[in-house]
């Protein structure tokens, strides 16, 4: 039975004294399973990402990528006015590199997919991966094949983890480890990104997830929805931006100014570090992207200027 998708629409609401307006960016996640519609949906609601999710809850069992694929397909075909800004497939890896015809056929179809604008979020051998990573210390290559390998040492960090609805909605220590904490959460982006520099050997198995791509999009669409707030604090009237990602993930940003979009910033992360830089000048500023921006910081000031300057 085809399941349908994670649907998660991201509509970022600005709401002041000057009136309100809106930061909308819309977000789609194609995914397999109950694993990755608990991970999102909590993250969701934890980290208040404002996107909602559908349907309610996928049906049990597991969908292919293919068929998720047919439900993207339907995606594309829409208008570029109705279509998500930003489509993602989140994909267990481990039965796919298991033959290699199915990969090289893989392979052709993400490449296939990418040029349309579709970003493949893989996770080999599984999402479990992610999770561990979360709790792994120290950085150290593995080769897992299998979902029932990464089990093992899970379970040792996770006591009696599974895949249950059961278990994601009242495990203590996962909602602890996994879902609240935002240092081990860093942890599992610092320890994914590692990974997937890695570079295995001719016929190594190299576990690596890129999850950690979806969860700093939603940093970078908080991050401009609270330059948004800050700039339109200092400016003490309405400033409305908007948000466009490239194939590299660097987050262009742009102002409306008499109708039309002029460029403003970019957003770009510099290994963990979260970087503004301003496309007038080409100054460059970091910003912390768990926290919002003070109006009277010097970044607000100069992009403040920039607006009132494109407006002259």
């Amino acid at each position: 039975m085809e399941q349908s998708p994670i649907s998660a629409v991201s509509s970022l609401i600005f709401q002041s004294k000057m009136g309100r307006l809106e930061l909308r960016y819309t977000v789609k996640i194609f995914s397999e399973g109950i694993t990755e519609w608990h991970y999102f949906d909590t993250l969701r609601a934890i980290k208040r990402f404002n996107f909602t999710m559908e349907p309610a809850i996928p049906q049990n069992g597991k969908s292919s990528y293919k068929q998720n694929l047919k439900l993207i397909d339907r995606e594309l075909k829409k208008n570029p006015q109705e279509r998500a800004d930003a489509i993602f497939l989140v994909i267990d890896m481990d039965t796919i590199t298991k033959d290699n015809k199915q990969y090289a056929q893989y392979l052709q179809t993400k490449a296939k997919y990418e040029k349309m604008g579709v970003t493949f979020i893989e996770s080999h051998p599984c999402i479990e991966i992610w999770f561990l990573y979360h709790l792994m210390e120290k950085f150290g290559h593995t080769s897992y094949q299998v979902y029932e390998d990464v089990l093992t040492p899970l379970r040792k960090v996770l006591a009696g983890y599974e895949k249950t609805e059961r278990y994601y909605r009242s495990n203590r220590a996962f909602a602890k480890e996994i879902m609240l904490s935002q240092d081990n959460r860093n942890r599992a982006i610092a320890n994914s990104i590692k990974a997937c520099k890695y570079e295995p050997i001719e016929g190594e198995v190299h576990n690596y997830t890129k999850v950690h791509e979806v969860v700093r999009l939603f940093r970078m669409l908080q991050s401009v929805n609270n330059l948004r707030v800050a700039i339109s604090e200092f400016m003490r009237i309405p400033v409305s931006l908007k948000p466009t990602l490239d194939a590299n993930g660097t987050m262009h940003v742009t102002t409306n100014v008499n109708g039309e979009q002029q460029p403003l910033c970019l957003l770009k992360y510099d290994g963990l570090q979260l970087r503004c830089i301003v496309t007038s000048t080409g100054e460059a500023y970091d910003l912390d992207d768990s926290t919002m921006i003070d109006y009277r910081h010097r970044l607000i000031e100069v992009l403040s200027t920039t607006i009132n300057s494109t407006n002259e």
